[in-house]
């Protein structure tokens, strides 16, 4: 091990630059942790460098300290935190303690956060304060076990916003229309608004990707992070989520920015909003980039204004909890959920249905969950793990399905299917082979269905199905829908009549 560092620094030879080094080897940890081992038997004098007369020197040796475990430092970094002046040293003590067993300090912690939620802040001092107001109650609210809260479906009508891909907003209006009565749906570009009284009621919608709860006013605000975080307090934020959610303890929030900005200015922005909400909040709320419970959602409209949404995570979405298991070439449930909907007036009674390519099983077990008269239900594929994951979805979705191993054009059944339904294969080396495949599907398709008998298909290639509906005439297209401009995905509903002259 090299401790040419550790040697210099105990000689006190330019000890700024070889506590900066030292710190780089240990976050390198090439060394096997033999230096941390060496660093723990000079913890005291690590200690010792806290009250040296460069904060550089102490911010380094503090952060040292915390890095190596070193708990038998734990009084004197609390003692050196209560004693330091320099504010932008003071958030390295709170970092170092929060790698060790800091319940002793909580009420100095907490003290000190009080204090900070009096003071009025000079613009010069804000940057650290809140810093060291985030880390404080970061600390304590991870001791103390109040920094969770629970959603509670109560009576507090709340204006939503249920999001879809553009192109598919006429599907999810339609399902509101048909599973909740008296709501009056809005459609609007991306999604469809409402007002509800209890939130739960849309849990029975499948068609929507996600869930916006509108707090702020309407027409927007200016593009200025201390602006939007002004607005979302002075909007009652506080109350507003106090009435949805029970427990105690700070916010923990992260800010989603869709604005036309670059990355760079998308950054600042979010930065800016959320050191504003931490300072306002008077620490209700922690930014935090991973363990967030809400998320503020940033909107640019057309003239530049900025509409703020809030979505909650703490509102358990327990809608398609049976996709336990997916592949790479999975179909997304909420899309699976919307080529049904588009279907559903095309499905017959008592049907048996097929997926010739069913993966672990997604369309099989919307099209039972969104509509009922089934008989029985097979999925094949010829990859085994999606087959044995489609297998454990069906099971936690309490759908009985029939999966079998197979190549789709060697499966033989003893008898015909009413309908099959799949999401089509799309990886092809090029368009003469995509066109062969779709060619040789339609044929064997023939041999599976009965006379009167419907194949949903959703693919990317709508040229293609009418080709080979002229090749095959006894197909006629029943419905078509493009669900997708971008990537000319759409569902496809066709009829076979096999008499057909």
């Amino acid at each position: 091990m090299d401790n040419t560092n550790l040697q210099a620094l105990l000689e006190g030879r330019d000890t700024r630059a070889n506590l900066i080094a030292i710190r780089q080897q240990l976050k390198d940890g090439a060394d096997g942790g033999n230096l941390c081992s060496e660093l723990l038997e000079h913890t005291d004098f690590l200690c010792g460098l806290m009250g040296a007369e460069d904060a550089k020197i102490r911010k380094n040796a503090a952060l040292i300290l915390g890095e190596i475990g070193a708990q038998k430092a734990m009084d004197a970094l609390c003692q050196a935190y209560v004693s330091e002046n320099t504010l932008f040293v003071r958030p390295a003590y709170l970092e170092a303690m929060g790698q060790l067993d800091y319940r002793s300090a909580v009420p100095v912690l907490t003290q000190r956060m009080e204090i900070i939620d009096r003071m009025v802040m000079a613009p010069e001092e804000k940057k650290h304060l809140t810093q060291e107001r985030h880390l404080l109650a970061e600390l304590v609210d991870l001791v103390s076990g109040n920094g969770g809260h629970t959603f509670r479906d109560k009576a507090a009508p709340s204006k939503v916003i249920l999001t879809v891909r553009r192109g598919r907003e006429d599907i999810l209006y339609d399902e509101i229309v048909r599973k909740l009565p008296g709501i009056t749906p809005v459609k609007m570009a991306g999604g469809v608004s409402l007002a509800v009284k209890r939130p739960s009621v849309l849990l029975r919608l499948r068609t929507f990707s996600g869930m916006l709860f509108c707090f702020c006013r309407e027409n927007g605000f200016p593009k200025d992070g201390e602006v939007l975080a002004g607005a979302v307090v002075d909007a009652g934020i506080l109350s507003y989520l106090n009435a949805r959610h029970e427990g105690e303890g700070s916010w923990r929030f992260r800010i989603d920015v869709h604005t036309r900005d670059d990355a760079k200015q998308k950054a600042a922005l979010a930065k800016r909003m959320a050191a504003g909400l931490e300072g306002l909040g008077h620490g209700r709320f922690v930014n935090s980039v991973s363990d967030y419970e809400i998320e503020f959602v940033l909107m640019e409209g057309r003239d530049g204004r900025v509409f703020v949404y809030l979505k909650l995570h703490t509102m358990d979405d327990t809608r398609f909890d049976y996709r336990k298991n997916f592949v790479a070439a999975s179909m997304n449930p909420v899309t699976a959920a919307q080529v049904i909907a588009c279907a559903l007036p095309y499905f017959k009674e008592n049907a048996n249905v097929l997926d010739p390519f069913c993966g672990v099983g997604t369309l099989l077990i919307e099209r039972k969950l969104q509509s009922e008269g089934l008989r029985a239900l097979y999925g094949v594929d010829i990859y085994g793990k999606a087959i044995e994951g489609g297998r454990e979805n069906a099971r936690l979705a309490g759908i009985p399905v029939n999966f079998i191993q197979r190549d789709f054009f060697d499966f033989t059944h003893e008898y015909l299917f009413d309908e099959i339904i799949t999401d089509m294969p799309d990886k092809f080396d090029t368009q003469e082979k995509k066109e062969q495949f779709y060619l040789e599907f339609f044929n064997k398709c023939r041999e599976h269905l009965s006379d009167g008998g419907r194949l949903f298909i959703y693919c990317d290639d709508a040229a293609l199905i009418r080709r080979v509906c002229r090749r095959y005439p006894e197909y006629s297209i029943l419905f078509s829908v493009t669900l997708s401009e971008k990537t000319k995905t759409g569902v496809f509903i066709l009829e076979i009549q096999k008499n057909y002259k």
